[in-house]
């Protein structure tokens, strides 16, 4: 990678208080006691990262992500802010994002995030319907999404939703409901993934099993075309597979990677 040049950065927080049951991911579940060990070794990681830069390198986009970094104890971020600040230059810096799960958004974390120069929001919304949110490992409750997404505006106006297309056991009506509500939201930028039965996770293996059975192809696709008929209704446009913007609202950090520009991890 050339140094002189500004580039991405990736930060990776792995640990989950519940690992959701289609996820593949690197994300550790009830691993609290590592937690601090890991936040030590990830700063330790950028300083090492940083003295090996010919001079101190620009950072154009940084994301947050996991796991499940809404969990990220707030004063171990503030050191990580404020180490990426000692090492980098961030005064270009023009987008930080952060995933976050509703059940952890409170005003109090809002605005701490919001302190650090953290100006994107992702909010992992899914489905709106909680047996279904239950039975696939998920923390949060619709309650916790419908209160997410009133208090965040109060400080995020780049705010994005991730959906997932697919989810076994819902009906048209439990979808037809989550994309009215999530088009009543204040959002910029919309993810909705196909649903995707990885190898080796409880979900593939209740398929196995045949105790979980999936919609089938042709009522995702037709669903996916209606869904992305009522997005671009509502001024959402489609520039990736799975993403969907308002005017200038596309996700920075994100394009980087499909433009191959410099990155790290």
């Amino acid at each position: 990678m050339n140094t002189k040049a500004p580039f991405s950065l990736y930060i990776h927080w792995p640990f989950c208080s519940k690992k959701c049951h289609y996820c593949e991911f690197v994300a550790l579940e009830q691993h609290e006691d590592y937690q601090e060990a890991y936040h030590k070794s990830l700063l330790k990681e950028i300083n090492l990262y940083a003295q090996s830069l010919e001079g101190k390198g620009h950072i154009s986009t940084i994301f947050i992500g996991g796991g499940t970094p809404s969990l990220y104890d707030t004063e171990w971020m503030e050191e990580l802010f404020a180490t990426l600040h000692h090492n980098f230059d961030l005064s270009d810096t023009s987008e930080i994002a952060m995933e976050s799960n509703p059940a952890d958004i409170t005003e109090e974390k809002l605005d701490a995030w919001l302190e650090l120069g953290i100006n994107r929001l992702s909010i992992g919304v899914q489905v709106l319907d909680d047996d279904i949110l239950f039975k696939l490992n998920r923390r949060q409750r619709t309650r916790d999404v419908l209160n997410a997404m009133r208090i965040a505006p109060k400080y995020f106006e780049n705010i994005s939703a991730d959906l997932i297309l697919g989810l076994p056991e819902v009906s048209q009506a439990t979808w037809d409901y989550t994309i009215q509500e999530a088009m009543s939201w204040p959002l910029k930028h919309i993810s909705m993934y196909f649903l995707t039965v990885h190898e080796k996770t409880p979900l593939y293996f209740g398929v196995q099993r045949g105790d979980i059975k999936l919609a089938s192809e042709t009522e995702i696709v037709e669903n996916y075309k209606k869904t992305v008929d009522i997005f671009a209704q509502h001024g959402f446009e489609q520039y990736e597979t799975s993403n969907y913007a308002k005017p200038g609202y596309t996700s920075i950090h994100n394009q980087a990677y499909w433009e191959r520009k410099p990155y790290k991890g």
